[in-house]
């Protein structure tokens, strides 16, 4: 049977081609610049935004109980809502609001403030997709039917800066300002 000699088996086996040489070498660069790549992404993923509507007529608000305005704050004509923490990725939701049925037994229509966002981040902005909207009965017979309702809805796709605030006006008089800080996981702002 020839040469069992191990060296002898080794070299036979392990003989480097150029072709051998080449997949070792796009392997390499595979994984050095995919672990490169990893250390440059963000190590935080969580963005806390605040809503406030400036120069909103009271009307939105009127189809909603007095426990639920309680939510709300209004400084200097300026209401501020419960902000919220969003995670890239994950689409957020921001609710002030009190449902109507139209009759008996039937779909339930909100009405008050709610903000639909889909939060991204590509390394320089933080972008927010999503939809706002505002809504109030104008037949309420108590606080949990109505058959008429008056909706203004606004789409949203911003880019903003950390710590930016973007300004959106609205149809029916007033602004909704978002602003938008990166956030850690316990809520601590990233600089």
């Amino acid at each position: 049977m020839g040469n069992t000699d191990a060296r002898s088996w080794v070299n036979l086996t392990f003989q480097p081609t150029m072709k051998t040489l080449l997949t070792l070498a796009w392997i390499t660069a595979g994984t050095i610049t995919g672990g490169l790549a990893n250390q440059v992404k963000p190590t935080f993923s969580y963005f806390k935004v605040q809503v406030n509507l400036k120069g909103v007529n009271q009307k939105w608000f009127s189809g909603l109980q007095p426990g639920v305005m309680d939510q709300m704050r209004k400084e200097d004509g300026i209401i501020q809502l419960p902000s919220i923490q969003c995670r890239v990725g994950f689409p957020s939701e921001i609710e002030i609001i009190q449902e109507y049925s139209t009759r008996l037994g039937a779909e339930m229509i909100p009405c008050g403030f709610t903000c639909k966002l889909n939060p991204g981040f590509d390394g320089l902005k933080i972008h927010l997709s999503g939809n706002a909207m505002l809504r109030y009965p104008t037949d309420a017979k108590d606080h949990s039917t109505a058959s008429q309702f008056v909706t203004q809805e606004n789409l949203l796709d911003l880019e903003v800066a950390n710590g930016g605030t973007k300004t959106i006006n609205l149809e029916g008089g007033g602004q909704m300002l978002i602003t938008v800080t990166m956030v850690d996981a316990r809520g601590e702002a990233v600089k």
